[in-house]
């Protein structure tokens, strides 16, 4: 069992996340380069580079935050957002319910490809969705608009 460095918040995702990762000796998102969405510098903290190959530095980007609900169209504008400039899958898993402080979060957690195009989850719900991700469709769409040759 990992111990967490916040005892009295008890089960969390990051905790679930860490004991599976254990188990399957995978890489651990929860963990690694978590976005949150919050400063003008972002778009260029996570721009999708390419390698000595051409080939782009990643094709999905995850990101874990708790965005009220009162800024929504803001975490869906910019999860799109990042997406198209990066010509990237982006994940964005969202927070559901109340806070502490009576805040409200409406999760809005959705996967976005790389044309912008939104498969969501219900809001205000707690659900788990399984998507097929096409590595062929995404190098279509790279090679249609090789925008990422121009930086």
């Amino acid at each position: 069992m990992i111990q967490s460095k916040l005892p009295h918040v008890g089960t969390t995702i990051f905790s679930v996340m860490s004991k599976l990762v254990a188990e399957h000796n995978a890489i651990n998102l929860s963990q690694g380069f978590l976005n949150f969405l919050v400063d003008k510098r972002f778009p260029e903290i996570s721009r999708n580079k390419l390698d000595k190959e051409n080939k782009p530095f990643y094709d999905l980007m995850l990101y874990v935050a708790n965005w009220p609900a009162k800024r929504s169209l803001n975490w869906k504008t910019l999860l799109a957002a990042r997406a198209l400039e990066n010509q990237s899958y982006v994940i964005g898993v969202n927070r559901v319910g109340e806070d502490g402080k009576g805040l409200s979060y409406s999760g809005d957690s959705n996967l976005t490809d790389s044309l912008g195009i939104v498969s969501s989850l219900t809001p205000f719900s707690e659900q788990f969705n399984t998507f097929t991700l096409s590595f062929s469709y995404l190098q279509s769409i790279r090679e249609n608009l090789p925008f990422l040759k121009d930086q």
